[in-house]
């Protein structure tokens, strides 16, 4: 716990902003305070470097680092909300989490239940791929940096993530301080190495998957040093036996995930997550919804035309026909179907698009006296250049005009775009 005397130094330098109420943990890279936001009246998590972090970082080049952190936006990493440097103290701020972290929950309960287990894990893995998209690295995945929040997955510490990174560049390795934590470092990264390689993500998360699961940390040892040194000499422990609801092809992921060399791991972390089968990860779910709603739609709109057609086309009761020639309107005979567009930009329901004339134009046919007249196959879309599509017809295009003035009995489908 921080003195008496240090409390008081971080109160009064960030007191302008926040009301720091209380130590809540330390680590080996920073201290974590709670506090109270004065503007919006909220409770908030802040982070302060140890002072040899602060001092090797510098303000300058911690709160550029910070400025990239920040730009992250994914449902799976704890935002950062503010950073600064105040009596020479730096610290970012981030929203307090009242759940607890994944460190807590798995002394709490040894192993967590597979399936649960293996969300959190693909959770943890796609708020990875979205920092690895944007040229970011964690370098520190371990449990206490994932935090459980309405039985999902948090990632914290990005921003001290950054900051080793900028530590480690200016030789703060040299006063002492670990960048990354044995238990979950890479081999490359307890070599000094491949920091920067998202598969040090990779491992790190095959580590805390294997501790998910089992209950156990892999590379157990009674010293860091010597957890370091089987991780250099031995090949990656298996599950044995294997846990309830863990399949042989999970073992296989994760042991492929913890791979010594990083060549022979995953080639990232979306891979790995897909070995782990099960539900999609948020990002993918996402997509699936929206092709899902793509095929529903084409699905609807195929329905209503051959619904019209068949209204139109369908046979007359005397009746009817009666009622339609006092009318002197003709009935309609022919039916020209023109091309429908992908206008999604999803080259995936190209396949709706296209079969939507030819089950318009059986169904036609399937009505007595009615001859379908087809138009030219549609262009795919993202395949034509921009010239292909000026010269394409539009929604009154050519073709139906040439059907309708071969025939006063004829009706045109035009071509519908989603």
């Amino acid at each position: 716990m921080a003195d008496a005397t240090f409390l008081e130094r971080v109160r009064t330098a960030l007191s302008a902003h926040y009301d720091v109420l209380q130590e809540q943990g330390r680590g080996g890279m920073a201290t974590v305070f709670r506090a109270r936001d004065r503007k919006h009246d909220r409770l908030v998590a802040i982070k302060l470097l140890h002072p040899e972090l602060a001092e090797a970082v510098g303000a300058e080049r911690f709160l550029h680092e910070v400025r990239v952190t920040a730009r992250l936006n994914h449902p799976h990493i704890l935002p950062l909300l503010d950073s600064g440097s105040a009596d020479g103290l730096l610290y970012y701020v981030m929203p307090f989490v009242e759940g607890e972290s994944l460190r807590h929950r798995l002394e709490r309960e040894g192993r967590l239940p597979a399936a649960e287990g293996l969300r959190l894990v693909r959770e943890v893995a796609d708020a990875l791929a979205a920092a690895h998209a944007a040229g970011i690295v964690h370098r520190d995945i371990k449990p206490e940096n994932i935090l459980l929040q309405g039985g999902h997955a948090l990632v914290a510490d990005f921003g001290i993530a950054r900051s080793q990174q900028a530590a480690s560049s200016v030789g703060l390795t040299t006063t002492g301080v670990a960048i990354g934590t044995p238990a979950y470092m890479s081999p490359e990264q307890a070599l000094g190495r491949g920091g920067d390689d998202p598969r040090t993500d990779l491992y790190a998360l095959g580590c805390t998957a294997f501790e998910v699961l089992t209950g156990e940390r892999p590379f157990a040892a009674s010293n860091a040093m010597e957890s370091l040194s089987r991780k250099l000499t031995e090949a990656p422990p298996a599950m044995s036996p294997c846990p309830p609801g863990v399949g042989p092809e999970v073992v296989a992921a994760v042991r492929k995930a913890m791979a010594r060399e990083a060549a022979e791991r995953f080639e990232s972390v979306q891979a790995f997550a897909a070995a782990l089968g099960g539900d999609p990860s948020p990002t993918a779910a996402r997509k699936a919804s929206r092709r899902g709603m793509h095929i529903a739609l084409a699905g609807a709109v195929a329905a209503a035309l051959m619904a019209a057609g068949w209204m139109a086309l369908r046979p007359r009761s005397d009746a009817e026909a009666e009622v339609v020639a006092t009318a002197s309107r003709p009935l309609v005979s022919t039916m020209a179907v023109l091309p429908f567009e992908n206008l999604s930009r999803e080259a995936d329901v190209n396949y709706i698009v296209e079969g939507l004339a030819d089950e318009l134009a059986r169904a036609s046919r399937r009505s007595p006296g009615c001859v379908s007249r087809r138009a030219r196959p549609p262009v795919r879309s993202g395949t034509a250049d921009s010239s292909s599509r000026k010269s394409r017809p539009s929604s009154t295009s050519r073709p139906c005009s040439r059907a309708a003035s071969a025939s006063a009995r004829t009706m045109c489908v035009s071509r519908p775009g989603w």
